[in-house]
């Protein structure tokens, strides 16, 4: 039987993901790099930790990307950054009219519309990754879809994206279409994820690196982060998708509980 426990933890979505990777790596110390869809209402959120978000005319923001340092087995917070859920912007039925198209996006959430769009499924982004390997560069050179500045990022694409025709029709006249496409976003993913990378490698020093979070199966992404971000080692759980989340929140409780083990 199992023992009634003594009360319920609450721990954020990204906090979550991050304890998922950091207490499976080899790592005493490492740089945590949490990236997906979407995480927790930023309202809800407990840890003490800075927050990069636009104005958004007053939606609520949830998470996008999370930073931390995880060091002597304690994982502090750098930065994060919130962005509106799109499901609740397409619910409101008037909108400010620069939020109706051009609100903010994470970097999966991005990743996963390009999904919907060529795929007709969010859940098919390995295959826009796939695609992009078959993509050319010219046909869509002058759109830029990710604005970068030291540790922010702000995804600007979703007004690209809406413009966009030919969803999901795969006939012969679509295909180099979708395959340009893929190569543009995929690309625009890789150099974001160098960028913040790198700079938290030049910020901090520190050789290792944990991934999660949905954007950690993007393995094209993470090669060259292991080539070019001057980490000398990165990590990734063996899920670091949502299913990882609810280990690392198992992680958290069993920690926060005082448990003297600090590696599993």
């Amino acid at each position: 039987l199992l023992t009634p426990f003594k009360k319920a933890t609450c721990v954020s979505h990204h906090l979550a993901h991050a304890y998922s990777a950091y207490y499976l790596s080899p790592f005493t110390n490492s740089i945590v790099i949490v990236w997906d869809g979407i995480g927790s209402y930023m309202g809800q959120i407990t840890e003490n930790i800075s927050l990069s978000s636009s104005d958004q005319s007053g939606l609520r923001l949830y998470e996008a990307e999370s930073f931390y340092l995880a060091k002597a087995n304690d994982i502090i917070p750098i930065k994060k950054r919130g962005v509106p859920n799109p499901k609740e912007v397409m619910e409101i039925e008037t909108l400010p009219a620069d939020v109706s198209v051009n609100f903010e996006q994470s970097l999966g959430n991005m990743y996963s519309s390009v999904s919907s769009y060529i795929f007709g499924d969010w859940r098919e982004s390995g295959k826009v990754m796939g695609l992009a390997a078959y993509g050319k560069t010219d046909r869509f050179a002058d759109v830029k879809l990710i604005e970068k500045n030291d540790l922010d990022l702000k995804v600007i694409g979703y007004d690209f994206m809406q413009n966009m025709h030919s969803p999901n029709d795969w006939n012969e006249a679509n295909i180099q279409g979708y395959r340009d496409l893929a190569y543009k976003v995929q690309a625009e993913l890789e150099d974001a994820a160098l960028h913040i990378a790198t700079k938290l490698y030049e910020r901090h020093r520190i050789p290792n690196l944990c991934i999660a979070g949905g954007i950690g199966l993007n393995c094209i992404a993470n090669g060259k982060l292991l080539l070019n971000s001057g980490y000398k080692s990165i990590f990734l759980p063996p899920s670091p998708g949502d299913s990882g989340s609810a280990l690392g929140a198992a992680f958290f409780g069993y920690l926060q509980e005082g448990s003297s083990r600090n590696r599993f």
